[in-house]
């Protein structure tokens, strides 16, 4: 998808959350089906995910798409033993999605090629593997009080990728990547359930433009609305 069709994207489905939102935050609603026509076909048409089942075998896992990732955090489990190895010839990185949500890395410098990461954790919590430019891989959550193995057989670049650091670039609104990724997923759990639709998408994507386009984004609107529900960066 060109950059500038995915930051018109962008600006569309901010207008759409915008009118999304009506009533209180988080009151509960039936999914109106009217209220964002083609969201979920936008999702699956223009962003391709990879597949976690394709990225890694495993063993004492449960593995889930990444489009699960802003629905998914840590909950109160067991306690489990992991062990990643990275099979490829390029680095990954791991990340823990806390009890809010958010990721919170555990491989600073990532996980070399051909090298392992031991890790203690707990069942049910889920684990994020995603390639250099922090795209997401694949979602892999222990089942096992035992040791579960997951071994990172293939890397590739989510549609729209570019070389570096996606979650180093600063937006017009003073927010790095990763912040509005996590402000985004905490404004989602505020929304009634027809108006997280639209932050779905922007979630799939927002890491798949450019450093240089997610720098210039506005986001202040959508900033004002999660701190006004409760978000906080």
């Amino acid at each position: 998808m060109h950059v500038l069709a995915r930051l018109s994207l962008l600006g569309s489905l901010a207008l759409m959350l915008t009118a999304c939102e009506g009533g209180t935050p988080g009151s509960p609603t039936e999914p109106n089906a009217s209220a964002s026509p083609g969201a979920s076909a936008n999702v699956s048409a223009e962003v391709k995910l990879p597949d976690p089942t394709d990225i890694a075998t495993f063993v004492g896992f449960k593995a889930i798409s990444c489009d699960q990732e802003s629905s998914l955090k840590s909950s109160q489990g067991s306690p489990s033993n992991i062990v990643v190895n990275n099979n490829t010839d390029a680095t990954i990185k791991l990340y823990w999605l806390d009890f809010n949500g958010k990721r919170v890395e555990y491989s600073p410098g990532g996980i070399k090629a051909d090298a392992s990461h031991r890790q203690g954790t707990f069942v049910t919590h889920p684990w994020v593997i995603t390639n250099a430019n922090e795209e997401c891989l694949g979602i892999y959550v222990p089942e096992t009080t035992d040791t579960a193995t997951l071994n990172v057989n293939k890397t590739v670049d989510v549609v729209g990728s570019v070389s570096g650091n996606v979650s180093g670039a600063v937006s017009s609104s003073g927010i790095t990547r990763q912040q509005f990724i996590n402000l985004m997923q905490c404004y989602k759990q505020k929304l009634p359930a027809g108006a997280s639709l639209s932050v779905d998408v922007i979630l799939a994507n927002v890491n798949s433009i450019p450093d240089s386009a997610f720098a210039g984004a506005n986001f202040d609107v959508q900033i004002q609305q999660a701190r006004a529900a409760g978000c906080t960066i």
